[in-house]
């Protein structure tokens, strides 16, 4: 990819709804990418129905005033996709957002789709009880 805009088109091309990878799936991709999910950081998950996004924001910003460096990552954005990634308060630049993405679009062509016959690759949303 390109540019920004190239990335920006990509993703949005990407369908929102339907098959989704099953937790082996997610597992391999994370892995062509080093395996960032074991890199040692502490986390706080955030869950609930409302109100998500602006407890995050008020924890990373405790967080940062007590001296930590923070990530952050909520979903939707408001107006820049770039607003769901953050380090230390700011959002990553337009190349650091589509070198990310690359990154990301590589390892899921490296892995494959996922869409096997295996039960264990895929599953439904509305397989989720």
């Amino acid at each position: 990819m390109s540019s920004y805009d190239d990335t920006l088109q990509y993703i949005n091309a990407i369908p929102s709804h339907g098959m989704k990878h099953a937790p082996a799936v997610v597992t391999r991709y994370l892995e062509l990418l080093g395996s960032p999910d074991l890199a040692g950081f502490r986390v706080i998950h955030v869950a609930g129905t409302n109100g998500k996004g602006s407890v995050c924001n008020y924890l990373a910003s405790i967080c940062r005033e007590a001296g930590l460096h923070t990530g952050l990552f909520v979903s939707p954005h408001l107006v820049d996709i770039r607003e769901r990634m953050q380090l230390n308060g700011a959002l990553i630049t337009e190349e650091e957002f589509s070198a990310a993405a690359q990154k990301v679009i590589e390892a899921v062509h490296a892995g494959g789709s996922g869409d096997t016959d295996d039960p264990e690759d895929t599953y439904k949303p509305d397989d989720i009880g």
